[in-house]
């Protein structure tokens, strides 16, 4: 019967899946985190990598966790908790006419981000009945509501714009724990 991985490591796979999601999410480098945090590129990446530079385990200090959530603006637990699968779902609406076209590439790309955090891409791309709207929802793994709000923002941004479609995201944004109405990698 295989053993159960020691919560320390287990915590060390949270804070370094944590760390990298919401480094990107906040448009930072590994460079600009660590140096906003007081440590040098290398101790952040080799941190982020959950790695020592002699191979073992980090271990890291409450201060280099206290300075990294502050310079992230979360709360020091959030860097801890477990990552859990959401859906978030977003709302664009065109200018333009050719939403049929640009939703396929929209898809596309969102499943492939989806892949990235869930490892089985899971995403939704529809247009609403007789308006230019495109609904959107991607499945991604974070530790909270707030952070899976801001990964799916900027990942939903970057596929609208990566089709040169014009128009706006509408205000509502919704979250849902299941995943359930996305479309999964094994089923597209």
């Amino acid at each position: 019967m295989p053993t159960a991985a020691p919560k320390s490591a287990t915590a060390v796979e949270n804070l370094c899946f944590n760390l990298s999601s919401i480094r990107k999410a906040r448009s930072l480098t590994q460079a600009q985190l660590g140096e906003a945090a007081g440590i040098t590129r290398n101790h952040y990446q080799l941190l982020e990598s959950g790695r020592t530079a002699t191979g073992d385990t980090a271990n890291p200090r409450l201060s280099t966790l206290v300075a990294l959530a502050d310079v992230l603006d979360v709360e020091l637990t959030t860097l801890l908790l477990p990552p859990r699968p959401t859906a978030v779902w977003r709302w664009f609406t065109a200018t333009s006419s050719a939403v049929e076209e640009a939703s396929h590439r929209i898809f596309d790309d969102l499943m492939t981000a989806s892949e990235l955090h869930l490892g089985n891409g899971a995403a939704f791309v529809g247009i609403e009945d007789s308006t230019l709207t495109i609904v959107m929802g991607i499945g991604i793994k974070a530790p909270d509501k707030a952070i899976a709000r801001t990964i799916a923002t900027q990942l939903t941004s970057a596929a609208v714009e990566a089709t040169g479609l014009s128009g706006r995201f509408e205000r509502r944004v919704e979250l849902d724990p299941s995943l359930r109405d996305l479309i999964r990698t094994s089923d597209a």
